[in-house]
């Protein structure tokens, strides 16, 4: 059974008259990769430097480890910090940057050469070890961050967006990069972005604030097939949504009034007959052919190629637009203006009260 290292208990936060954060809380377990996701400016990067200790917060606790630390500065937490600009010693080799938290803390010379070549060894950077910040790629100046941050062994590392400045394919790469550090390490990870790919790709588990609000906690899983509410749903992926009426509640299944027809939901989400809801899928779900129920008929008004994905546009005479992903080669045949019927499983349509 997992444990339980860091809680952050009712956390509030003001700045002036603007609330930042409002009454947060989560846990965090030994060992996973704890995601802090949401849009630019609801809070998530206050959160974290209340966490780092570089922040108090107007109400509520911290522990870590079983120990109250709110009131602890930073440098007596034991907590490790990624910045988003990297922050290195220009003046300071690979080797110097990495040692230099352990020279800070008066490590023996054998304690500060075993623990920087050990670190180095795993971010496969002792081959560059006496090279300045400004003769490495971004990539490599991302890694000694790391390899700084990991060589005083924190019970916790924080990342701040750390990939942003990376073009699309470095990020792809540092992604990997991460989660095999991560892995060989086995070191606890809080990390803040607004990228919701690096969630999904890299987390155990995510909470999606917005706001100064934590909307929902969850597995990318939840998150993805599961959303609390709309903004969730269109946060994290993309999501078609449909109005709809409730007009029958049976024991497995409600049944529903669209403008593309009638429609079944075996998840009720605690609905009643009459009530006015939004109803939602993944443009994963359809299939392209028409089922025993939920089938909606529209034209194609745009195929766009993605690589692997296939995403097509449909329109449907009700003035309905959608988006249906395929894998690329299921598209063979099909053009722009082709008329196509698809069906949705009853399981798979989300409901969202109002």
């Amino acid at each position: 059974m997992s444990k339980t290292i860091l809680v952050c208990e009712n956390i509030w936060k003001s700045f002036g008259s603007t609330e930042v954060l409002k009454n947060i809380n989560f846990e965090v377990q030994e060992g996973e990769i704890f995601f802090l996701l949401g849009p630019s400016g609801c809070g998530k990067t206050t959160l974290l430097r209340i966490l780092s200790g570089f922040c108090e917060p107007d109400k509520g606790k911290i522990i870590l480890d079983g120990k109250d630390i709110t009131d602890l500065s930073a440098n007596k937490r034991n907590i490790g910090m990624v910045f988003q600009n990297y922050a290195l010693w220009p003046h300071m080799n690979v080797w110097e940057n990495v040692a230099y938290g352990l020279k800070v803390r008066k490590a023996s010379g054998k304690n500060i050469q075993e623990s920087v070549e050990k670190i180095l060894n795993i971010t496969q950077l002792l081959s560059h070890k006496d090279k300045f910040p400004n003769q490495l790629s971004g990539g490599q100046q991302q890694r000694v961050a790391l390899s700084r941050a990991l060589v005083t062994e924190p019970k916790i590392l924080l990342l701040d967006e750390p990939l942003s400045n990376l073009d699309a394919k470095l990020r792809d790469q540092m992604r990997e990069e991460i989660k095999k550090i991560q892995k060989a390490i086995g070191i606890t990870m809080i990390y803040v972005t607004h990228d919701q790919k690096e969630a999904l790709t890299l987390g155990n588990r995510i909470a999606v604030i917005d706001n100064g609000e934590i909307i929902q906690t969850g597995t990318p899983f939840n998150l993805y097939f599961e959303p609390k509410n709309r903004f969730v749903a269109s946060f994290i992926g993309t999501m078609n949504f449909l109005k709809a009426k409730v007009t029958d509640v049976k024991n497995d299944s409600i049944e529903l009034d669209t403008s593309e027809g009638k429609m079944l939901s075996s998840k009720k989400e605690g609905v009643k007959k009459g009530d006015e809801i939004e109803i939602g899928f993944r443009p994963e779900i359809p299939v392209i052919k028409e089922g025993n129920v939920n089938n909606i008929t529209g034209k194609i008004s745009e195929i766009e190629y993605g690589g692997e994905i296939v995403k097509l546009k449909i329109n449907t005479t009700k003035n309905n637009s959608f988006i249906v992903n395929i894998l690329a080669g299921k598209e063979k045949g099909l053009k722009r203006a082709d008329t196509i019927t698809f069906s949705i499983s009853s399981s798979d349509i989300v409901i969202f009260k109002k």
